[in-house]
C-alpha cells in the first residue's frame, strides 16, 4: 500500500498551503520492505481539474486530496493513506518525540531558512529540523537536495519512535502524538 506524506508551508501571515514537501510511501508488509519517492515541490505536473502547474499548487487548490489524486494520477498507483503537516505541526511533532539525530552530510549554511551546520551527528529539535528541512540554497541541485533532506528527517522521526517506543502503551503514545500533530486521512 502506498502512503503519502505532505508537508505544507503553511504559517500565520502566508496565504494557501502548498506542499512544499510531498513524500510518497510504499509499504509492502509481505517483504516487510519500505521505499520512498521524493517529489520536488516545483515538478510541473498536470494536476487535474487545474492544467498543468508545479506539484505543490495542487495542495493549494484542493489540499492533500487533490495532492493525492495528482499523484495517483502521475504515478499509476493507489494512495491509500495521507498524512499531512504545517510548519508548527512538524515542529510540535518533533519536539514531542525529544528530538531527532541526523547525519549532516556536508556544510549547509543558508541565510533564508537560518540553517548553519556542520557535517557529523547533530540532535536537533522541531525548529532545527525544519530549518535543515527547508534549506536549498546550501546545495548546487536546490530543491534535489532538500528532499532528499526532508525524507531524511521522515526517517529520523520513524526511527526516534521505534528507538523510543518499545512497550505497546508507548506505541500508542506514537500513535497519539501522530494525531494530535498530523491530518489524518485514511489512517
Amino acid at each position: 500500500f502506498f502512503l503519502l506524506v505532505i508537508g505544507n508551508d503553511y504559517r500565520p501571515g502566508i496565504e494557501g498551503k502548498r506542499a512544499d514537501a510531498i513524500h510518497l510511501i510504499g509499504i509492502n508488509p509481505e517483504l516487510e520492505k519500505v521505499t520512498i519517492l521524493n517529489f520536488p515541490r516545483d515538478t510541473n505536473v498536470a494536476i487535474p481539474g487545474h492544467g498543468k502547474s508545479k506539484i505543490n499548487a495542487a495542495n493549494a487548490y484542493g489540499g492533500s486530496e487533490l495532492t493525492a489524486q495528482t499523484l495517483e494520477q502521475l504515478t499509476g498507483v493507489s494512495i491509500s493513506y495521507v498524512l499531512e503537516a504545517d510548519f508548527a505541526a512538524f515542529t510540535a511533532l518533533v519536539d514531542d518525540l525529544g528530538g531527532i539525530d541526523i547525519n549532516v552530510e556536508k556544510k549547509m549554511k543558508d541565510k533564508f531558512t537560518g540553517s548553519n551546520f556542520s557535517p557529523g551527528i547533530v540532535r536537533m529539535d522541531g525548529s532545527t529540523a525544519l530549518t535543515f528541512s527547508r534549506d536549498r540554497h546550501s546545495f548546487p541541485d536546490g530543491d534535489l537536495s532538500r528532499s532528499k533532506n526532508q525524507g531524511i528527517v521522515l526517517i529520523a522521526a520513524l526511527a526516534e519512535m521505534k528507538k523510543s517506543k518499545k512497550t505497546i502503551s508507548s506505541r500508542f503514545e506514537s500513535a497519539s502524538l501522530m494525531a494530535k500533530h498530523l491530518k489524518l486521512t485514511n489512517l
